[in-house]
């Protein structure tokens, strides 16, 4: 009998784990949709706050070229994200996190080649989170809007990335 019991016991408490095992892994398999929203929304603000920069700081057209398009894409993204936030009660960044505010303050104090350099350094590894984000976003935020803002973003973060990558591998060979 006490055999019994014992055996018991340790299949309630093996059973336990095993349920929290498997809760503990779903939690991982899904992305809150404010958690995105902000994420999306401030990595859009610093592609436009640091390409922003680029009109007075940049010494290179294709640099500056590449930097209007930021300004543009992202403004647009952004807005888009809005309209959908606002109808879900969500909102977006109020602005740049403390590394992004640092990171457009280091770009503002160079100019010419060595802003270049920088700006596109940046632009490529902050294209390289953002695809990471979105791509994520595609099939783990929980909110079928924000999946298929994700879905479709994605094309276009990822050309950006591209172009960003070559430019930034002709300026820092």
């Amino acid at each position: 009998m006490k055999k019994q019991g014992f055996f018991l016991l340790l299949l309630l408490i093996g059973s336990t784990l095993v349920v929290q095992s498997c809760k503990d892994d779903d939690d991982d398999d899904t992305m809150d949709r404010q958690e995105f929203t902000t994420q999306a929304s401030a990595s859009n603000l610093l592609e436009v706050s640091a390409s922003a920069l680029a009109d007075t700081r940049s010494s290179n057209q294709t640099v500056r070229n590449f930097a209007a398009m930021m300004v543009s894409d992202h403004t647009q993204a952004n807005a888009e994200l809005q309209v959908i936030a606002s109808a879900k009660g969500l909102t977006l960044a109020s602005g740049l996190t403390t590394t992004q505010q640092q990171q457009v303050n280091s770009l503002s104090s160079l100019s010419g080649s060595a802003f270049d350099k920088a700006y596109m350094s940046l632009m490529v590894s902050s294209h390289q989170n953002a695809v990471q984000l979105f791509d994520s976003a595609e099939d783990q935020v929980n909110d079928g809007d924000l999946r298929t803002y994700a879905r479709n973003k994605l094309p276009a973060l990822r050309a950006h990335l591209e172009l960003a990558t070559s430019i930034n591998t002709s300026l820092n060979p």
